[in-house]
């Protein structure tokens, strides 16, 4: 397969063509419909992240189709899916809590293992990973395990906003057609 891969910090990534992902047994492999790029990917690109190293697959922002399902997964090829940025293993005193992002067993695609700036990615834990409406587009769906679940964290778990509160955002942008 085809990856963006992470030869030298700062510098472009370089296509290359890798290992196909091998299949969890508690897992998937998707192929990838969109991946988004987030500001943890440039810290890993710049070299800012311990577990970004030359020969590192970013991209935590992805949704795709199952072409591949472990014996253990609970998806089945076909299924279109969205994935949170951490795949958290569901049964850890931290996922048992409801605080997954704190799982002691997490898996971050693109920071220690393989992202999907990819044609495929494997995903472990697909417990984690939900259905892709039918009426939301892939590029739409990437963004939504790391961007949008950041923001909600912030605004109802630091902030405490509450229903009825105001929220000012500042500095967003919204661009509708690119075209070069």
């Amino acid at each position: 397969m085809r990856a963006a891969v992470i030869r030298d910090f700062y510098r472009d990534l370089s296509i290359e063509t890798v290992n196909n992902p091998i299949c969890p047994e508690n897992g998937v492999v998707l192929e990838v419909a969109a991946c988004g790029v987030c500001r943890s990917d440039f810290h890993g690109w710049v070299g800012e992240h311990p577990k970004v190293t030359p020969g590192s697959i970013l991209g935590h922002e992805y949704c795709g189709t199952v072409v591949a399902a472990g014996p253990q997964a609970k998806h089945k090829p076909g299924d279109r899916l969205i994935a949170p940025f951490i795949l958290a293993c569901g049964a850890c005193p931290h996922c048992a809590t409801g605080v997954s992002n704190a799982c002691e067993n997490a898996i971050v695609p693109g920071f220690g293992t393989p992202g999907a700036y990819a044609e495929y990615i494997a995903i472990p834990f697909d417990h984690n990973l939900v259905h892709l409406p039918e009426t939301m587009t892939p590029a739409l769906a990437a963004g939504l395990g790391c961007r949008v679940t950041t923001a909600w964290h912030a605004l109802t778990d630091r902030a405490n906003l509450r229903a009825g509160e105001w929220v000012a955002v500042h500095g967003t942008a919204v661009i509708t057609d690119f075209t070069c």
